[in-house]
């Protein structure tokens, strides 16, 4: 007697809101390759750091929580009493996981780190904890939290599914009651600084929540720029998802912690004088600041400047805790737009699956977005005929 297998009946395609729909709107084609090919980017600077910075941050926060030494000693922490330990776990977490992070990123001497040797990950966690940390844990309710729920999709994209599942991490939700709040708290004072999330912290007694993404990366533009856009749709769909999971949740705000701001590289402040001169950014400098950024000779590009730290003595601190902290307002109308516009981001990418289907071609379903520094980094550019920037053509050694 022969028996047939049992055949999926139904399909419901799932995308999360980083893996899938950020990295389909930074390059459709890049996402098709290594996304869905599952290629391994060769030089992985941007995911390394990525990791290692949510590891970080969330086995600190853990740590702190539990209330063991040193960690229970108050802040700021130190490099070689509390950070060290932390990377070092991470560090092997991710190695062990074949996530090797490229040289001199996070030390120059990975079998005997010391003080002098370290690269700009590891400055940057230190700031990073010490800036935000020690006004974040207290907040937290909890850490690395995973939302998922089910939409419809777009009538044009329903070939293969009627639904398609959503699903994301939040790094840290945060649970607060005013009253038990500590009153000196930064993260709480910038949050009052908006008058509609004022209004909703003080409406009701009862606890609020705010939804914390951890960016390992520069504030993009503000005016002109794609990605600053996705980022607060990406924390409007966390936000329906927490939502939908617990609809007695009252998330008020979404708030992205860039980190890289804290920490610049040479590459950041090549960026950063750009924007300002263009008035591209939604943090200008005040004059202090602005003279001294733009007072900066301004040297040609070098490839792996991104690795090396930028001057900014001269910066204020409080200009770069502004640059790195982001609130984005949670309504009902901000809830519906961002929602929305994922759904149709979801519809293009069944349609790219379904037209390489009949097409056969990889290629032309997905669409670009050239843009050079994307184009600098992947792995793709030698043969993508979209590619822009410099040295797109292969030398021989």
């Amino acid at each position: 007697m022969s028996i047939r297998p049992h055949g999926v009946e139904r399909i419901i395609p799932e995308y999360s809101l980083t893996g899938d729909l950020l990295a389909f709107l930074k390059c459709g084609r890049q996402y098709r390759l290594y996304n869905k090919a599952g290629l391994p980017p060769s030089v992985p600077v941007q995911q390394w750091f990525g990791e290692f910075i949510h590891g970080l941050m969330e086995e600190a926060f853990a740590r702190w929580r539990a209330g063991g030494a040193p960690w229970n000693g108050g802040w700021p922490w130190t490099w070689a009493t509390h950070i060290r330990p932390i990377e070092e776990t991470v560090y092997r977490r991710l190695l062990s996981r074949g996530l090797r992070p490229p040289p001199r990123l996070l030390y120059l001497d990975y079998d005997n780190p010391t003080e002098n040797g370290r690269g700009i990950a590891s400055r940057r966690a230190e700031a990073a904890l010490n800036t935000w940390g020690v006004h974040l844990f207290p907040l937290v309710a909890e850490a690395e939290l995973r939302l998922m729920g089910s939409r419809e999709l777009p009538p044009n994209a329903q070939m293969r599914a009627v639904r398609y599942s959503v699903t994301g991490i939040v790094d840290v939700l945060s649970s607060v009651q005013l009253h038990r709040a500590p009153p000196s708290n930064a993260i709480l004072h910038r949050l009052r600084q908006s008058p509609v999330v004022r209004t909703e912290m003080e409406r009701s007694d009862a606890p609020f929540e705010i939804i914390v993404d951890y960016k390992g990366m520069r504030r993009p533009p503000s005016v002109g720029s794609d990605t600053w856009l996705h980022q607060a749709w990406q924390i409007q769909t966390y936000a329906w998802l927490r939502h939908r999971q617990n609809p007695d949740a009252r998330v008020i705000a979404g708030v992205l912690l860039y980190l890289n701001e804290l920490y610049p590289s040479q590459t950041d402040l090549r960026d950063l004088r750009s924007d300002v001169r263009g008035r591209t950014t939604d943090v200008m400098p005040a004059p202090a600041d602005r003279a001294f950024l733009l007072g900066e000779r301004e040297s040609p590009e070098q490839e792996g400047e991104e690795l090396e730290t930028g001057q900014t003595r001269g910066l204020s601190k409080l200009f770069l805790e502004d640059r790195s902290f982001r609130l984005v307002e949670v309504t009902p109308s901000s809830l519906d737009e961002a929602t929305g516009r994922f759904d149709r981001v979801v519809g293009d990418i069944e349609v790219a699956v379904q037209a390489e289907i009949t097409q056969g071609s990889t290629r032309a379903p997905w669409p670009t977005q050239p843009e050079q520094r994307t184009c600098t980094a992947c792995d793709f550019k030698y043969h993508c005929p979209d590619a822009t920037g410099r040295n797109r053509l292969p030398q021989v050694p």
